[in-house]
């Protein structure tokens, strides 16, 4: 069975909540949280560690395609109205 690190998932879920997905954070630490209430090693922390993860990635991915559109909204003239 694979080492897993609750632990390392919590602190990577504060950092994305305080820096860049709140919303997705919060689900991470509980995720995480969760991992952390298992038996070390069981499966159950194992399944909870990954889906933690797996919730990490997807807050990055929604993070920088939301500050793509950001950006590329900025540059784009008509979005500006004419005083």
């Amino acid at each position: 069975m694979k080492s897993v690190n609750p632990t390392a998932a919590l602190i990577a879920a504060v950092f994305l909540t305080l820096c860049f997905n709140p919303f997705i954070g919060i689900v991470m630490i509980v995720l995480a949280a969760m991992a952390m209430r298992r038996p070390d090693g069981s499966p159950e922390q194992a399944k909870f560690t990954r889906y933690a993860w797996f919730a990490f990635a997807a807050g990055m991915i929604l993070t920088v395609l939301i500050a793509a559109v950001a950006i590329a909204l900025a540059f784009v003239p008509w979005w500006e109205r004419p005083v």
